[in-house]
């Protein structure tokens, strides 16, 4: 099986997850999702109809208890993507792609991944094991030492484990610019399969918003 193929074969991985992840779920619960999200002022962009819903049919699967894994937002600069992980994806943490190779270029690997599954609380708060990683693939490549690693993809592992322990508890949020073909050639078939196999993969479309 060829890029491609993988590819096609993802998303219609993807589709299929998303369909489960739906079920069950109300239009009501759909519609007071929609209610949620223009209070907090994310209103939908000039045809992005299909999509404003999907996030909205996500969030009401977040509220009815159903779901189980986390999100990716993938689009475009300006789409609002990391407005709706910070308003509507409760994590204990948010971090930024650059920030982790940052520390990975001071602390080396085994600390940066030390640092990311720390548990050093007495009462672990219910969204302390969530995490969301903002604009993957804007970050630069790592480099120590005179070698070269992309860190996030060992991230990207370390956050498939916690999943995959703690389900729902665990999950992962993720904003990027890169396409999935672009997340694969970039991460690694492996990373690029860990990512669609634990989030549910959104397309953010329409127009950018810093520009209208």
């Amino acid at each position: 099986m060829d890029r491609i193929d993988l590819l096609i074969a993802s998303l219609a991985e993807q589709a299929e997850a998303r369909r489960r992840d739906r079920a069950g779920v109300t239009e009501p619960q759909i519609e007071r999702a929609v209610s949620r999200m223009q209070a907090a002022g994310y209103w939908p962009a000039t045809g992005a109809g299909e999509t404003y819903r999907a996030l909205a049919t996500w969030l009401a699967t977040v509220a009815a208890g159903q779901a189980t894994r986390g999100l990716l937002l993938w689009g475009g600069p300006g789409r609002g993507k990391t407005y709706f992980l910070g308003k509507f994806c409760r994590a204990d943490r948010t971090i930024r792609a650059s920030q982790i190779v940052e520390l990975y270029q001071e602390w080396g690997r085994s600390r940066v991944l030390a640092w990311l599954e720390a548990d050093e609380l007495d009462d672990v708060p219910a969204d302390y094991y969530r995490l969301t990683l903002d604009d993957l693939g804007a970050e630069p490549t790592g480099k120590r030492y005179g070698e070269t690693t992309e860190i996030l993809a060992d991230v990207i592992d370390q956050r498939y484990r916690e999943w995959q322990r703690r389900g729902w508890a665990g999950a992962t949020f993720v904003s990027t610019n890169l396409t999935p073909e672009e997340v694969a050639d970039r991460y690694g078939e492996r990373t690029s399969s860990r990512l669609a196999e634990m989030t549910a993969a959104i397309h953010i479309d329409g127009p950018d918003w810093r520009m209208a």
